[in-house]
């Protein structure tokens, strides 16, 4: 399907828009506006969710942090916290919501002792992975 006088540009807005959209719907955002393209229309903005205001996660706890290395122990593990004033079970890093922080410097070595705790399961997830896989994120 061609599209005439749609331009780069406009089909990364667009297609922003929609991905927006589409994460907003499960927070009851659908419908609010998120870009304003008559400067005289109002603009909705939605609050923040209900609770105390984000923070940073705390950093976690160094085995050793020096010139080169940084060394850290991570515990996957199920473990209780406040969402949203319900209590839930949640999968957690050192037992922390959201995971905690580790601050590497560019030419550090990043070294983990991990430990998988979550519990033996063949249950699947929405992904269909076995509920007690994890993975970890690196920036």
């Amino acid at each position: 399907m061609v599209f005439k006088g749609l331009t780069r540009r406009n089909f990364l807005r667009l297609s922003t828009m929609g991905l927006a959209g589409g994460l907003a719907a499960p927070f009851g955002m659908a419908g609010k506006v998120f870009a304003q393209k008559d400067k005289t229309a109002p603009v909705f903005i939605r609050d923040p969710l209900p609770g105390p205001k984000f923070k940073d996660p705390r950093e976690v706890e160094y085995l050793s942090k020096g010139r080169g290395l940084v060394e850290v122990k991570l515990e996957t593990k199920i473990a209780t916290t406040e969402l949203r004033s319900k209590t839930v079970n949640v999968m957690t890093y050192n037992g922390l919501f959201p995971a905690p922080t580790i601050r590497v410097k560019k030419g550090d070595l990043l070294r983990l002792r991990f430990k998988n705790s979550f519990p033996a399961t063949e249950e699947k997830n929405i992904l269909g992975h076995k509920k007690n896989l994890t993975n970890l994120h690196t920036c």
